[in-house]
C-alpha cells in the first residue's frame, strides 16, 4: 500500500479540505463535530445520493453496481456510518440540492440495504460537500483514495488514469506526480487497456499478476497482435505457467514466436537444484574432521537451510531472485566453496 503522495495531489487535496459552502433540507443536518478543528459535513440519507452507474460518466466506477456487504450492514446498523463520503452537487430537485459521490460507494449501498433492512431511514452518512471539484480533479481523488485503500484491481485503475489523462490532458510524469508513484509504475497499468479483453479479465481477477519477476506483462502482452495476446494466454493456462518468472519468460516466447513449454523452465531449475546439491556436498565434506565430527555450526545450519530450500525449488517455474533467503545463503556458501 502506498504511504506518500506527490506535490501535484496537494491540490486535490486543498479542494476537498474546504468547507461546504451550503446545507439543505432534503433530509439533512449540519454537524458540527466535538472536534472544533474539524470542518462542517453535511448528514445525508444514503436514498438521496446519487450513485453514477452509466460507465460514460467521469465519475463511474464499477463499484457503485456492487451488492451490499452483509458484515458492513451490521456494523452500520450497529454504529452507523462512521467515515465520511465525499460528494459534490449535481443539480437541484424542487429548489433542494442533489449530490452524486465522489468517494464512498460502498458506503452508500451498504447504508441503504441497512435502511432497507431496517424498514425506515434510520442511518444517514456524513458526507464533506466539494462543488468546486472539476471532472480531473473528482477522478484524481477517486483515484488516490482507490491506491491507499488498495480498492481496485490493475484494470479499473487504469481506467481512472486515462481518464485523468482524456480530461486534462495529463502525460505520465504529471500522474506520477499527482498519485505518488513511479512513471515506470504508471505505464505498466496503462498498459493493460491496450491488451485484448480477455487478457483484461485475467488481470483483473488475478489469474495473472500485472507484474512478474520485475517484469511487466501487461506490456509484453500488449506487444503482440490482440489475437497472438489470446491465444498465447491460453498456451500458458495449458502449460499451467501464469505466475513467477515463468509467465514473464512464456509471453516474451510467445512474442518471438517460440513454443511455451514449462517443461523447459523446470529442466532448468532441476539443473540448478542438482549443480547446488553438488557444491553443498563438497562444502560439507571440506568441513568434516578425520573423526567424523564437524566444525562450523553456522556453515553446518547454512547447508541445512539451503537443502530444505532447494527441494522446495524443484521443478518449480519460478526465479531465484524470489527466494532472498536461500540466494544470500547460497552466495555466502558460495563464498566459502571459492575458498576451498
Amino acid at each position: 500500500m502506498i504511504q506518500t503522495v506527490g506535490h501535484g495531489i496537494s491540490e486535490v487535496l486543498k479542494m476537498i479540505s474546504e468547507n461546504a459552502k451550503e446545507a439543505t433540507n432534503m433530509g439533512s443536518e449540519i454537524v458540527r463535530g466535538h472536534d472544533a478543528k474539524r470542518e462542517d459535513l453535511l448528514h445525508l440519507f444514503p436514498k438521496d445520493v446519487v450513485l453514477v452507474t452509466e460507465p460514460g460518466h467521469p465519475l463511474y466506477s464499477p463499484r457503485a453496481l456492487r451488492a451490499p456487504n452483509p458484515q458492513l450492514v451490521k456494523t452500520i446498523l450497529a454504529g452507523g456510518v462512521l467515515e465520511p463520503i465525499t460528494v459534490r452537487k449535481n443539480g437541484e430537485v424542487d429548489g433542494v440540492p442533489t449530490y452524486e459521490v465522489v468517494i464512498g460507494r460502498g458506503r452508500v449501498i451498504d447504508a441503504r440495504a441497512a435502511n432497507d433492512q431496517a424498514g425506515e431511514q434510520i442511518v444517514r452518512i456524513p458526507a464533506r460537500v466539494r462543488n468546486k471539484l472539476s471532472d480531473a480533479q473528482a477522478v484524481k481523488a477517486m483515484l488516490v483514495e482507490n491506491i491507499h485503500r488498495d480498492a481496485d484491481n490493475p484494470v479499473e485503475r487504469a481506467r481512472l488514469m486515462q481518464r485523468i489523462v482524456d480530461l486534462d490532458g495529463s502525460s505520465e510524469d504529471d500522474l506520477a506526480e499527482t498519485i505518488g508513484i513511479s512513471a515506470e509504475a504508471i505505464r505498466y497499468t496503462l498498459a493493460v487497456l491496450e491488451c485484448a479483453p480477455e487478457i483484461q479479465t485475467a488481470f483483473e481477477s488475478d489469474e495473472l499478476p500485472l507484474t512478474s519477476a520485475g517484469r511487466s506483462l501487461a506490456v509484453e502482452f500488449a506487444k503482440m497482435p490482440r489475437d497472438e495476446q489470446v491465444a498465447a494466454l491460453e498456451k500458458m493456462r495449458a502449460e499451467g505457467v501464469l505466475r513467477g518468472r515463468a509467465a514473464g519468460d512464456a509471453v516474451k516466447a510467445a512474442r518471438a514466436g517460440k513454443r511455451i513449454d514449462a517443461g523447459g523452465v523446470r529442466a532448468k531449475s532441476s539443473a540448478f537444484v542438482r549443480k547446488w546439491h553438488k557444491t553443498l556436498d563438497e562444502i560439507a565434506k571440506a568441513d568434516e574432521l578425520p573423526d567424523g565430527t564437524r566444525l562450523g555450526a553456522r556453515t553446518v545450519g547454512q547447508i541445512d537451510l539451503a537443502r530444505a530450500l532447494l527441494s522446495f525449488l524443484q521443478g518449480r517455474e519460478t526465479a531465484l531472485r524470489e527466494y532472498p533467503e536461500l540466494r544470500s545463503t547460497l552466495a555466502a556458501l558460495g563464498k566459502r566453496h571459492a575458498k576451498e
